[in-house]
């Protein structure tokens, strides 16, 4: 019998929620696709229709915090006012409000062997990754436009670097026991001035190598000064227009 694709929806989500549960109560390897269908209240046979793996299942659930948190950027009526040092805080606090409930699921996605298949950007792993960088291209390419950033050679470079440094967050995040998180905060915060600072240099194109490096492994390092934001010479184009999409 042919369903909605409502019901379709709605059968992943319950596949979602259930993969999330199991995972954090018996961790990653314990948990098989039969034991995740079951939970949904599904038989094996019609939980392989939506996913053919429980890796496939985690990975719809980052695209799915992807989404989300698309949507709640486009909630933010003033974002395209923020600074991109602002919107790219704002982008990222944004990605842990939505995984905080999942700490203890992802905590046990880390100590499995799903943390280098993540890292690896395998083809699961894809549609996420992309959802992730459109929204980083479009604030990167807005603050070029606006001129709070100048235009810089190795655009997609940088872009896909965003992917690499939300996972290092997130694994600083599952680390952090201090007090609500405020280690995580202090490093977002101080990172993010290092990583601005570093785009209006144009450092990037000046040395790929050294921004590669910089970004990659000391993204840890604390400041003691750094330059301020720069105030955008004309006004930001709203987030994730339809009409922001161009080639750069």
């Amino acid at each position: 019998m042919k369903i909605s694709q409502e019901e379709k929806d709605r059968n992943k989500q319950q596949m979602i929620d259930a993969a999330t549960t199991l995972i954090a109560e018996q961790g990653f390897a314990k948990v098989s696709l039969r034991d995740i269908s079951k939970k949904a209240g599904m038989s094996q046979a019609s939980a392989y229709k939506y996913f053919q793996s429980k890796e496939n299942i985690v990975f719809a659930f980052f695209e799915q915090i992807q989404e989300q948190c698309h949507e709640q950027l486009l909630q933010i009526n003033d974002f395209h006012d923020f600074c991109l040092e602002e919107q790219l805080q704002c982008l990222i606090e944004t990605q842990m409000t939505l995984l905080e409930p999942y700490r203890v699921f992802l905590n046990e996605i880390h100590h499995s062997t799903m943390t280098l298949q993540i890292f690896q950007t395998m083809t699961g792993m894809q549609p996420a990754r992309e959802k992730m960088c459109a929204m980083i291209d479009d604030l990167y390419g807005g603050a070029i436009d606006a001129g709070e950033i100048p235009q810089q050679r190795h655009h997609a470079l940088i872009v896909r670097l965003f992917w690499d440094y939300l996972f290092l967050i997130i694994l600083y995040w599952l680390r952090d026991n201090s007090a609500h998180y405020t280690n995580t905060t202090q490093l977002i915060e101080k990172s993010l001035l290092v990583i601005t600072a570093i785009l209006r240099s144009q450092l990037l194109d000046k040395s790929t190598d050294l921004i590669n490096f910089v970004i990659r492994e000391h993204v840890f390092s604390l400041f003691d000064s750094l330059t301020p934001a720069q105030t955008p010479i004309k006004n930001k184009r709203r987030f994730m227009e339809k009409s922001n999409v161009k080639k750069r």
